[in-house]
């Protein structure tokens, strides 16, 4: 809890929170709730298969993440097309090592072990600037 309290206070600013960060600060308050939410409902599903599990999310999210991108975002077919090689080897690394491996092993870690135990991990890879894998 210690941990979980320093992280919001650096996140946060120390005791100085201003109203231009108060948004940023509630999006990660949300995300870190919808984060530890996923994990609990996962949990409670029992024995799944990570890899369907990841596809079906795939699949769903590509729709919305797509309205997303032509609302938010311009020209993305040419920057698509102006790619260079750390572009695609990112992309290939967020696909494959994060979300197909990464992901698989977490969920393993969830079906064996109680959320209380698995979440600290989280914790100290983002505080040592690692990553999950």
């Amino acid at each position: 809890m210690m941990v979980a309290f320093a992280g919001v206070v650096v996140v946060a600013g120390a005791p100085t929170i201003t109203v231009d960060k108060l948004p940023s600060l509630l999006l990660i308050i949300g995300a870190s709730f919808m984060w530890a939410s996923s994990n609990v409902i996962i949990k409670k599903m029992g024995t799944i298969d990570a890899f369907q599990l990841n596809g079906w999310m795939a699949v769903l999210a590509t729709p919305q993440l797509a309205i997303a991108s032509f609302f938010l975002e311009s020209d993305q077919i040419a920057k698509t097309l102006e790619l260079s090689w750390y572009g695609i080897a990112g992309i290939v690394y967020n696909s494959v090592v994060v979300v197909i491996i990464g992901y698989a092993m977490w969920y393993f870690l969830l079906k064996r072990y109680s959320v209380n135990q698995t979440m600290p991990l989280t914790l100290s890879f983002y505080l040592s600037g690692g990553c999950v894998v």
